[in-house]
C-alpha cells in the first residue's frame, strides 16, 4: 500500500513555536506595541526575539494594523517574495544591510549584531523597509 503525505500550509522555519495558547491566555496579542515609525522589518525582527514566530504572518499583520491600516497587500507582497511566515521576513525577504554585521574573530563569519541597530524610521502609513534592509539578491 502507497501512502502519501501532503503537507498543507507554509514551510515551517527553525524559529517557529506553538505560541497560538500563549497568546490566547493573556488576552490576545500580548504583542509588543511597533515604535513610533519603527518598519516592519525592525518591528517583525525585534518581536520575533520576544515572542516567537508561531508559523504566522502575526507580526507583520500586528504592525500593518498599527502603523499602517491601508497597506492591505502586505501579506500578499511578502507571500509572493517567499516570506510565509514573521521569522522567514529575515531569512528569505530582507537582510539588515551588510555593513551593520559583526565579523565573528573566532570564525571570520560574518553575524546579525547584538543588539540590533536602532530602526532607520519610516515615514508614518508605511509598511515598507527602513534603510537598514535590503532584499537578498542584492547581495549577488
Amino acid at each position: 500500500m502507497l501512502v502519501t503525505v501532503v503537507t498543507v500550509g507554509a514551510p515551517r522555519y527553525d524559529g517557529c513555536v506553538d505560541v497560538g495558547a500563549e497568546a490566547e491566555a493573556v488576552g490576545g496579542t500580548g504583542l509588543v506595541e511597533p515604535q513610533e515609525r519603527e518598519c516592519v522589518c525592525c518591528y517583525v525582527a525585534r518581536a520575533v526575539a520576544e515572542h516567537g514566530c508561531d508559523g504566522t504572518l502575526r507580526l507583520a499583520r500586528a504592525h500593518r494594523d498599527a502603523t499602517a491600516p491601508g497597506a492591505v497587500g502586505l501579506e500578499r507582497r511578502l507571500t509572493r517574495i517567499g516570506v510565509t511566515c514573521d521569522c522567514a521576513v529575515e531569512e528569505r525577504g530582507w537582510w539588515l544591510r551588510r555593513e551593520h554585521w559583526e565579523r565573528d574573530l573566532d570564525t571570520d563569519e560574518l553575524r546579525p549584531p547584538a543588539p540590533r541597530p536602532g530602526c532607520g524610521w519610516v515615514p508614518s502609513g508605511s509598511s515598507q523597509p527602513c534603510g537598514l534592509w535590503v532584499r537578498p539578491r542584492a547581495w549577488e
